[in-house]
């Protein structure tokens, strides 16, 4: 009884959704391989549909949703008001085999996107590495550029006085 107990805690974990009433599910289409087993669940209060009657199955667990599941499922347990059928186990257990794909898949997408986030920043560092370098260098040369100019205004200065000087030594 304690396997099975488990076995539903961590199906529920799995599936993501928390458990409020069963309603219509309009953005799964009845053709769809998985429509009857989350029909099933959402109509045995496993899982349950938002206020559009959409199942969402690609949302996330949040760890609210978790908490309140494991809150209930232990409710349930103490006050000895858990009893699932066969059939509803059985069910439980094909909806996570069903779910699992997609939540490997979303794992790996998790990872993808963290690596992906990991190089962007260090490549973001590498940027404003560059753009500090490049910054410091075009400041020197400014610098450099400014002395360069007082230099020249400074022998065009002593030009000019010399060729006065010299225009009036020579008018003499």
């Amino acid at each position: 009884m304690i396997k099975k107990i488990c076995s539903i805690f961590l199906i529920l974990n799995l599936l993501g959704q928390s458990l409020l009433f069963a309603q219509t599910i309009s953005d799964i289409s009845p053709k769809s391989n998985n429509y009857q087993a989350i029909k099933l669940a959402v109509k045995n209060h496993y899982l349950s549909v938002n206020s559009n009657k959409e199942f969402t199955g690609d949302s996330f667990l949040k760890r609210s949703d978790a908490a309140i599941m494991a809150y209930k499922l232990d409710k349930a347990i103490q006050s000895n008001k858990l009893s699932l059928t066969k059939v509803q186990i059985d069910e439980l257990t094909k909806l996570s085999r069903t779910f699992k794909p997609f939540i490997l898949e979303t794992e790996k997408l998790k990872k993808s996107t963290a690596s992906k986030l990991s190089e962007l920043e260090h490549n973001q560092k590498v940027i404003i590495n560059d753009l500090t370098n490049v910054n410091e260098s075009l400041k020197n040369q400014l610098i450099s550029m400014k002395k360069e100019h007082n230099d020249h205004v400074l022998y065009l200065s002593v030009g000019i006085i010399t060729a006065g000087i010299l225009g009036i030594m020579t008018g003499l």
